[in-house]
């Protein structure tokens, strides 16, 4: 599993994204026990592909 951090500008939005064969896990960095998205390689790669066009 490939675990990536990322932060906002201010440093205080941070979400862990980890990639297996079947699912991306996202998941607030600071709320270990929150809510957690799953979503299959193609809806992450599209998000991604729409994000970075905003």
């Amino acid at each position: 599993m490939d675990v990536a951090v990322g932060a906002g500008g201010n440093g205080s939005e941070c979400v862990e994204v980890a990639a297996t064969p079947d699912a991306v896990h996202v998941r607030d960095s600071k709320n270990l026990h929150g809510p957690r998205l799953a979503l299959t390689p193609a809806a992450w790669a599209g998000f991604v592909a729409y994000a970075a066009r905003r």
